[in-house]
Formats: C-alpha cells, structure tokens, sequence
C-alpha cells in the first residue's frame, strides 16, 4: 500500500508533533510530566485486506439468429422452458432443396463431360504416341543410311586415291550423302514437330480438365453449402434456458412485437434469446492505486445479503485494461449517491464463482466483494498511528529507550487499515510513540 498517497495527513502531524517537541524541550518544558500512549514492535499476521461492491450478471445472453434469408416455420413460444439441443424454430427450405436438386443434377453433368475429356485425352495420347514412335523409326532409318553412306564415300575415296576407282563414282557417292543428309535433316524435324504437336495438345487437354476440375468444385462447394444450410434450417438451443422471442419497433401498430410464425428475415435477424443461468459471474472494480495487488487468479470472498446473506468464493478472471470513473462501474453504480462524483479511477474485474448452481442466485444481485491482497504471518508490525513521515516522503517513528525517546527512520512494508509491516528500523520489542504527545 502507498503510504505517501494515503497519509499525507500522518506526514504532516507526525512532522509537526517532532517540531513541536524540539522546541519544547529548548524552551525548558520537559521538566514538566509528560504523558504518551507507546506500543510495542511485534511480529503479529498481516492481512492486507480491500473490500468493494460488485453485481451478478450472467455471462452471456445467448442470442438466437436467424443463419440465412427466409421465412420463419415455427417458432417456440416466448417464456418456454428449453434444455440445450431443443428445436427452437424452423426456416423454409423449400427453395434450398430445390437449389441442391438442380446442383446435383449439374455436378451429374459435368462428372459425364470429366469423363468424355479423359477418354478424349487418353485416345489423343495413344495417337501422339504412335506418331512420334512413326517418326523416330523414320528417323533412326535415315541415320543408319547416312552413315552407311558416309561410310561408302570414304571407302570410294581412298580407292580413287590409287586411282582404283573412276572419280564419277566417288561424285556419285557425294551426292548421296547430301541427299540422306537432307533426308535424316528433315526426319529430324519431322520427330520434333510431332513431339511440340503433341505436348501442345497435352497442354490444351490437361487445361480443359483443370476447367471441368474447377467447374466440379464450385457445384461440391454449392451444394455443401446448401445441404449445410438446410441442416441449419432447423435452429437448435445452445443451452438450457428460459427462450425469450425477439421483440422490436413496429412502426405500423406503434408497438413492440414478437417474431412471429411466417414472418420473413434476413441472415443475421435476430429471432430470440437465452439467458444463460448456468455461467454466472460477480463484476466489480478495483481502484486504480491497486492495479498492480490485484491480478487474474486472485481469490475473492463474496456475500450476497439479498440472498439471505450467501456467502461465496471466487478468483479474478479478467481485469479491464483501460480505468474508467468509479460510477460509471458495474459495481460503482450501486453505490453511487448521483450528487457529486468522487472522480476516482477504477478498473473493471470479472470474478469466477467457484459454485454459481445456488437458486438463490440470480442476475442483477448485489455482492460484497472481498480481496486478501496479502497474509504474511510472523512479520515486524507497529499500530498505523506510530507512523511519521518527513516533507520528503521518508518515514520514521518515536522510540523509547530507557528515559530517553529517539527517532528512528524505519522502511515499510505492508499495511492495513490497523498495523503497517516495519521492514528495516525496529526490532521486536521496540517501544513505540502512539498518535500525539499528552503532557500531564
């Protein structure tokens, strides 16, 4: 606990009270009887305690809506007790069976066009396939003359060289290497045209498939969704509950009505609601001077007097993270007067009960909210009103030591609204000077 913000009135007393002594005892006074309150130093258990308001509310209100464009069926009456999994209402799904018809029917359609493409496709691939072996036999044929051509010519050529064979005959071989040159050239060219013809209708067949493909999974997806969507037609209970209808502003009748059978909504229109009775939380506040003593897990003692005084245990299971005026609060409202505002900041907290099922609980019911921020047992304690503290910020109390009276800076700890925790500056036994001095 701060010290400095919470007891500037301590400060100013405390140094006031030391003043007041030095000067008197300058003055000759301390011949005259003084009288003084003392207390000891003693370890004793500190709890450090902080107490708020708080109110119940249900965690939700679980809200009933409508999951797509349509007209209502049925509808449970307003005030019907329901267990969670009870139908609620009914949506019109006339239209969306006869959609999923004619998507079936479609997805029918294209499985009969995916099958013509495959086969197309496979009859195209034998066919390419037998050309390109045509053309790489024609291929391999020419090679194998050209080399025997070539072969031929050299033969030819040696031979003319010892004047073995008349020169015509190795002109003559000449021009047939050209020629099975030219021949094996356009075989060659022949084999590659088959291979690009052939990958370029691959491509355009396996483009037409990926098509089909695509076409195929927009009808599964349609009709997944439509099938999902009459499964939703039929609008279940989240959870156990009192089902309350919707009401709203109706401009022609001047009047709040109900949702009613064979009303037409939007996707999104609000049909009912639950109040969760089974999920119960206590919302309070925290001041903002103890943020950082109160975290999530910390455990809350409850009592709700409405309730025949009920009492309760609880933990922090969230902390808001932004400070708001202490009336605006879920808890702050209770209490505010509605005359002048304290302009104190506090912080919105969420407690988990550990047992909500009592019938006595209810929403809207006000709780006392209980804190133990802290409880150290054994530790160095001194009455609250011992403490004084120096223009800046430091503190010390008064000692009695013998038939002299000291001042001793301490270091603190720890406070309630009684004792505060002496970390450094006493020791147990120490005889401490209580409130003002009382001279006799």
């Amino acid at each position: 606990m701060n010290l400095h913000a919470k007891w500037p009135w301590t400060a100013m007393l405390g140094l006031a009270g030391t003043t007041a002594l030095l000067v008197a005892a300058g003055c000759g006074v301390s011949e005259r009887r003084v009288q003084m309150e003392t207390a000891p130093a003693e370890p004793t258990t500190l709890e450090v305690v902080l107490e708020e308001s708080g109110v119940v509310e249900s965690t939700r209100v679980v809200t009933i809506n409508s999951p797509f464009r349509g007209r209502i069926v049925q509808l449970v009456d307003s005030g019907t007790e329901v267990s969670e999994g009870d139908v609620l209402a009914l949506l019109d799904v006339q239209n969306l069976e006869e959609d999923l018809e004619e998507q079936i029917e479609n997805l029918k359609s294209i499985r009969n066009e995916l099958e013509a493409a495959v086969e197309d496709m496979t009859r195209t691939l034998r066919s390419n396939a037998l050309d390109i072996s045509s053309a790489q036999a024609e291929l391999d044929m020419t090679r194998v003359e050209l080399a025997n051509v070539n072969q031929e010519l050299s033969e030819l050529e040696y031979l003319q060289s010892r004047d073995l064979v008349a020169e015509d005959n190795v002109r003559s071989a000449a021009f047939r290497l050209r020629t099975s040159e030219i021949s094996t050239y356009r075989e060659d060219m022949n084999l590659r045209e088959r291979v690009t013809g052939s990958q370029s209708t691959e491509l355009n067949n396996q483009t037409r498939l990926e098509r089909i493909s695509l076409r195929a999974s927009d009808t599964l997806r349609r009709i997944g969704e439509t099938a999902q969507r009459i499964e939703l037609a039929e609008i279940r209970a989240p959870a156990d509950g009192m089902f309350l209808r919707h009401s709203r502003w109706d401009w022609s009748s001047r009047r709040n009505v109900e949702r009613q059978s064979g009303e037409e909504v939007r996707e999104g229109d609000r049909l009912g609601e639950i109040p969760d009775v089974n999920h119960l939380v206590v919302r309070s506040q925290i001041p903002e001077s103890e943020m950082l003593n109160v975290q999530t897990g910390t455990p809350v003692e409850l009592s709700f007097e409405a309730a025949g005084n009920l009492q309760g245990r609880g933990t922090v299971q969230s902390i808001g993270s932004v400070a708001v005026p202490r009336e605006t609060s879920a808890g702050g409202q209770i209490t505010a007067t509605g005359e002048e505002l304290t302009g104190e900041k506090v912080f919105e907290i969420v407690i988990a009960m550990e047992d909500s099922s009592d019938e006595r609980l209810r929403s809207g019911l006000s709780a006392r909210v209980r804190f133990v921020l802290d409880q150290r047992e054994g530790v160095l304690t001194v009455p609250l009103e011992a403490i004084n503290a120096t223009p800046d910020g430091d503190y010390f109390v008064q000692v009695i030591n013998g038939r002299e009276r000291e001042t001793r800076a301490v270091s603190l700890g720890q406070s309630n609204d009684r004792r505060v925790e002496v970390l450094e500056g006493l020791a147990a036994g120490d005889q401490v000077v209580i409130g003002a001095e009382r001279r006799g």
